[in-house]
């Protein structure tokens, strides 16, 4: 955990922001609540981890609210003294709870909502409502997975109550330590992550994509990826190193930026479950246009939350170069992008 001292109402100001063009483009209706504590306080904890959660729970707020007939989100944020919270199960020492705040956000949707065994299953790996919810929406699954680590890390909770077809409310509590007192004090979880449980924070909202530009020789990347979150970690990371960045939220907008004209693609990330038209069909119908235009292999990189061998079996039987499991760290993107792009051919142009 990296402990500093930050203002929870604005890491949560900056996390709605991310959300602000989808949000209106949608025509989903938003209500913020802040508490007046909250509004003025200054307080220590994991502001870069808090964010993740925040936005990987207003993330599926947005996915799952945008289709509703009535669609509202609407985000409550509060925060009480820690021994009157009065938590089933408190996880800090008790001879510090009276330096100790507890902060809660709730972000309530009236979305497709899920059923009692939906909920049961729902912080697990890889996992989604049912079927349907993925062919309709997309996603690997694990937002929440991570979420649920990442407040087991800070001594925090994360809950659900939902009904089908009325909507869903996420609750994220946290222990900060109250401004002022030492920050040794903060209880520090000392559960290890399991060695492949590597978690790659966001994007903290007070830096710029733009704080390097790629120069106009450097490699045009095309990510596809339909969960927002992930398309601006991965963006900032290429960005940052350099590179210039085009973006497709699913299989059918990067066929088509594929084919366009001006196309100059020298490697694609491609996420492999998408709505619309997954990666491993939309990977076949790029393979084809080279084939019959006789273009040379732009190397695809597949993405993916699962693991397992077939996955793998499955991207390159579709035409993928590599393949990342997420989630990946920045070192993964930078070693694979640099052992696909050393001596590559010209660009391809259809003659």
């Amino acid at each position: 955990l990296n402990i500093t001292r930050f203002r929870p109402a604005e890491v949560l100001l900056t996390s709605m922001r991310m959300f602000d063009a989808t949000i209106i483009s949608k025509g989903i209706k938003t209500s913020l609540v802040i508490d007046d504590r909250t509004k003025h306080l200054t307080a220590f904890g994991d502001p870069v981890r808090i964010r993740q959660i925040i936005v990987n729970l207003l993330s599926n707020a947005v996915k799952f609210t945008q289709s509703s007939d009535e669609k509202a989100i609407t985000v409550i944020i509060q925060t009480a003294d820690y021994n009157s919270a009065c938590l089933p199960d408190p996880k800090v020492p008790e001879h510090t709870r009276d330096r100790h705040l507890l902060l809660t956000v709730m972000v309530r949707d009236t979305g497709i909502g899920m059923t009692q065994e939906e909920q049961q299953h729902l912080f697990q790996r890889f996992t989604q409502g049912n079927r349907q919810t993925y062919q309709s929406y997309g996603g690997s699954g694990l937002g929440l997975y991570i979420s649920k680590i990442l407040a087991e890390l800070m001594d925090a909770s994360i809950s659900v109550v939902s009904e089908q077809h009325k909507g869903s409310e996420f609750t994220f509590a946290v222990p900060l330590l109250e401004d002022g007192a030492p920050p040794q004090d903060l209880l520090l979880s000392t559960s290890p992550l399991h060695p492949d449980e590597t978690i790659t924070p966001t994007i903290p909202g007070t830096v710029s994509l733009m704080q390097t530009q790629p120069h106009a020789h450097s490699p045009s990347i095309l990510v596809v990826e339909d969960n927002k979150v992930n398309q601006r970690v991965l963006q900032r990371h290429l960005m940052l190193a350099g590179y210039n960045v085009v973006i497709a939220n699913n299989g059918q907008e990067a066929v088509d930026k594929v084919s366009a004209p001006d196309a100059n693609f020298d490697l694609i990330f491609m996420d492999i479950e998408m709505p619309v038209l997954n990666g491993l069909e939309a990977t076949r119908r790029i393979r084809q246009r080279e084939v019959d235009l006789h273009l040379a292999r732009i190397p695809i990189v597949g993405l993916s939350g699962n693991a397992r061998n077939v996955y793998r079996e499955e991207g390159e039987d579709a035409g993928m170069t590599s393949f990342i499991v997420k989630p990946y760290n920045k070192e993964d993107l930078m070693r694979v992008i640099q052992q696909l792009t050393a001596q590559m051919p010209p660009q391809n142009h259809p003659s």
